[in-house]
């Protein structure tokens, strides 16, 4: 009860600024209309609003040009409770950089993280004679800027010239920047910083680049012949480029040149690391034995893994079990790889040992523990169980300014500052406070940031904040029209956005089910609709609507199968069809654990573990994950 009635003052405060906030999306309008005059009759009736400082922030802005330092100043003093002082602050050094303003700018300047406001920090301190104050580290800052596999703003060239004309830019660092543009296939850097080199050393680097376009051919050049620390490094980068097309051919050509050179063992054990991870990766044949050949000391976290994967792959049990148990102490307790012990020793025949293991996990809430579930007859372990915080923490949250303000940026539809703003004011809490702002979040319906706090804090088992079920009408609608269960529509839009409408992806994925452009066009097409904008995938229902069909289109190709459906779903169709076994039928979850990349793999797991999740949150029975994990059949042509 004293939850609810402080959910409801939270809700009424709001509320009693009802008026404030109109007048606020005035003012905001009329600003950036620039009607000044406008602006000012609203803002001026708005300074006890707690959005007031964003309206003072944008002002400041438009009229930079003319701002005083005083000015910052205040603002800074009287906003240092959120994350705009923050903000104003490095926007006045973008400003006071382009006005040339060094002495000011190095008053506002905090070690900012930007490349191009470091150069100008190391540019002011050198034009106001500060560079003499630790000559030794401002010259490492600078070596550290430009030694990097990529191009650097150009705000850094005037650094970078006084750098080279003083000789600190040597020849060593020269093929050291090369090396690293190489290996972030930057070759358009390197054939720059070729010119940098002595005109004795260019061909060499030049050579460098043509391995680089054409590894098959030029790894034989006579140029390469010679045993040198460059050439290494050249036939390392070209053996690595040409296994990712011609893996064969890439170890026969290592096998044939590896004694012809003095590699330090550091450069050896990476190329022999990288065609055994490479073998993995496609699920060469091969590839269990050259793991498994690989010495103790090459093995890292992932080589380990994999070669626990390689033998799966293969159905190898001993080796599977040997991988095991080679693994890491804490690695060997994680339910992966628990049941995946289980699953051998059962394999082996030694049902007894591996029930043992299968009730040590069948009791989670996950994808391992509902398969070992499924081993042992036993229902899902599926609980509910609310998050418990103390009071005092909700209402001290609540009456946050950064967390009252992101409530009011909600409102007023300014996502990404009420992101900000929360951040900010979360950044130092403790597991309970995260629980209890949970909470909060959960009941405004900011549901992906609940979803993310919650996880923050620790706790995972409150599945009304962790799975909520918004727009179920539209999931039903579309369910119903694909003839698909509304809980796996449920499980990829968790999965994809955590129901955040306004989700864009790093690769321009957008909405609740992640569309990309190119596909939900496609889809359209499909559906006789005109092509959409990109904004037109922020629309919840239109993006279910496509995103619905998409994996309907998909469940077809693969014919029903839920896991290969859920795999295109996410890489594509095309990487689904290059991952499925060449020659024998494969069980579904070996498949599933041995998907080249981490993100399909997990995403994989997490839907048909959330589907089972959703169908208990909507009072079904759980599906058993092992009828969505049919047998794995070999490529059609194979």
């Amino acid at each position: 009860m004293l939850l609810i009635v402080l959910a409801l003052t939270v809700s009424y405060a709001n509320a009693s600024w009802e008026e404030e906030r109109e007048l606020y999306k005035k003012a905001r309008n009329a600003l950036f209309k620039k009607q000044i005059n406008q602006f000012h009759e609203y803002s001026s009736q708005l300074s006890e609003y707690p959005l007031y400082p964003y309206l003072r922030y944008e002002e400041l802005k438009l009229r930079f040009s003319s701002v005083t330092n005083q000015e910052i100043d205040e603002f800074l003093l009287k906003n240092d409770d959120g994350p705009l002082a923050e903000r104003l602050r490095v926007a006045w050094l973008y400003q006071l950089q382009r006005k040339g303003r060094s002495k000011s700018f190095l008053k506002y300047y905090q070690n900012d993280q930007a490349v191009e406001l470091q150069c100008y920090f190391l540019r002011a301190k050198m034009r106001h004679g500060q560079f003499e104050e630790d000559e030794k580290q401002y010259l490492n800052h600078v070596r550290d800027i430009w030694v990097v596999g990529k191009s650097q703003p150009r705000q850094c060239d005037p650094l970078f010239s006084w750098f080279e004309k003083q000789g600190y830019l040597t020849t060593e660092l020269v093929w050291e920047r090369i090396s690293l543009a190489m290996d972030h296939n930057r070759s358009s850097l390197a054939k720059y910083l070729i010119r940098k080199l002595p005109a004795s050393e260019q061909p060499q680097a030049k050579l460098w680049l043509e391995v680089h376009r054409d590894p098959k051919n030029k790894l034989r050049s006579k140029a390469l012949k010679k045993d040198n620390h460059i050439n290494r490094q050249i036939v390392r980068h070209g053996l690595q480029r040409l296994a990712r097309k011609d893996l064969t051919q890439a170890h026969e050509l290592w096998l044939s040149i590896e004694d012809n050179y003095a590699f330090g063992s550091d450069l050896h054990d990476e190329v022999e690391r990288s065609l055994a991870l490479r073998a993995a990766y496609r699920h060469d044949d091969r590839a269990t034995t050259w793991m498994y050949q690989l010495p103790k000391d090459l093995i890292d976290p992932s080589t380990s893994l994999w070669r626990a994967r390689s033998a799966l792959r293969n159905l190898d049990w001993d080796l599977v079990l040997r991988g095991i148990a080679m693994l890491n102490e804490q690695e060997k307790e994680e339910p992966q790889w628990q049941y995946w012990k289980a699953r051998a020793l059962a394999e082996k025949g030694l049902q007894s040992d591996a029930k043992i293991l299968y009730e040590k996990i069948a009791g989670e809430r996950s994808y391992y523990g509902f398969l070992a579930a499924d081993k042992l007859s036993k229902p899902y372990n599926i609980s509910d169980i609310p998050v418990q915080f103390d009071q005092t923490d909700l209402e001290k949250i609540a009456q946050t300014p950064s967390i009252i303000r992101a409530s009011e940026l909600l409102l007023v539809d300014q996502i990404t500052d009420a992101r900000r703003e929360w951040n900010f004011a979360t950044q130092n809490y403790s597991p309970h406070e995260y629980q209890a702002a949970a909470y909060l979040a959960h009941q405004w319906q900011w549901h992906d940031y609940a979803i993310r706090t919650i996880a923050k804090g620790g706790y995972f088992d409150d599945l009304s904040i962790r799975f909520p079920m918004p727009f179920a009408n539209l999931v039903a609608k579309y369910a119903t029209k694909r003839n698909l269960e509304p809980a796996f529509i449920f499980g990829i839009i968790r999965r994809e956005s955590a129901f955040n409408p306004q989700a864009r992806s790093p690769v321009g994925a957008r909405g609740l089910m992640q569309l990309m452009p190119a596909t939900a066009k496609q889809v359209s097409r499909s559906l006789k609709l005109k092509a959409p904008t990109r904004y037109d995938l922020y629309t919840p229902g239109f993006n279910i609507k496509l995103g619905s069909r998409y994996i309907t289109d998909m469940l077809i190709k693969f014919n029903g199968h839920r896991a290969l459906a859920s795999a295109a779903y996410n890489a594509g169709p095309h990487r689904v069809n290059a991952w499925l076994p060449e020659k024998n039928t494969l069980p579904a979850d070996v498949w599933v654990d041995t998907i080249p990349f981490t993100e399909t793999r997990e995403y994989v797991r997490a839907i048909l573990a959330y589907t089972a999740l959703f169908e208990w949150k909507l009072d079904q029975s759980p599906t058993r994950l092992s009828l969505h994990l049919q047998p794995v059949t070999p490529k059609p042509d194979s």
